[in-house]
């Protein structure tokens, strides 16, 4: 609920300023939404929640009897002062069961990222180069649920956290044709603020078969490291997430 909060908070600041008389200019801006976003994610890391380790390994191939629910948009805008903005939000729930019958876990996970970033374009031909500083709002909630036989029988660890990191990174945009164009984007964050490590690069190609909508494809990497506490409060998230993107995405 924080997440989303944050989110219409940002978005409501966003058109308030627009509606402003110094904004009034109709092509003064240029906006990009791409609401239907598909990310055919790979996640392979480990959870530790105390004493409690549980492994995260779910190949795409295998993603829709994992992936019980997923919301994926981004959102971007850019004044003709080539100053800009970038909303990127990411809800996934995601269950997995792993280890042999003796020794079997279940991580049920949720997870939120909210990315809201700052842009400053450079452009030179047909290259754009944007320059990216914002943050990375993540909300991580977690149940392991470890069946086994033994002492450790019933163990249910669940954990709930919140952080934010700070990233700065750059993307390179190729208009190498007239409906064409490579999108190359890498960003770093963390730096020990929120996370201990936060990084992602991703590359797209993007089809403009039309004015005002065109046709994303490519592949994503986000890997994450986070940890706090110690003894039996100690919690890990330490996972990297990857896989192909396909989306829409509308420009006016």
């Amino acid at each position: 609920m924080k997440t989303f909060l944050v989110l219409g908070l940002f978005i409501g600041v966003l058109f308030g300023e627009l509606s402003a008389e110094e904004y009034k200019g109709k092509n003064d801006w240029e906006f990009n939404l791409a609401p239907f976003y598909i990310w055919m994610m790979d996640m392979k890391g480990e959870v530790d929640i105390g004493s409690k380790n549980g492994e995260v390994d779910v190949p795409f191939d295998e993603i829709a009897d994992n992936l019980e629910a997923a919301f994926i948009v981004n959102f971007e805008g850019m004044h003709k002062s080539n100053f800009g903005f970038l909303v990127d939000v990411l809800y996934m729930d995601l269950e997995n069961t792993v280890g042999p019958s003796v020794m079997r876990s279940n991580v049920d996970l949720d997870m939120t990222l909210v990315e809201l970033s700052g842009l400053y374009r450079i452009q030179k031909d047909k290259h754009i180069f944007d320059l990216i500083a914002g943050i990375r709002y993540a909300e991580i909630d977690i149940d392991v649920l470890v069946s086994s036989v033994g002492p450790l029988n019933g163990a249910n660890p669940k954990k709930n956290v919140d952080w934010v990191d700070p990233l700065v990174g750059g993307r390179w945009i190729w208009n190498f044709d007239e409906e064409l164009s490579l999108i190359a984007r890498g960003d770093i964050g963390g730096f020990g603020v929120g996370s201990d490590s936060a990084w992602q690069v991703g590359a797209l190609i993007e089809w403009k078969p039309f004015e005002h909508a065109s046709i994303l494809g490519g592949y994503r990497v986000l890997d994450i490291d986070y940890d706090e506490g110690s003894g039996a409060n100690y919690f890990r998230y330490n996972l990297k997430t990857h896989g192909p993107i396909f989306g829409l995405n509308f420009k006016w």
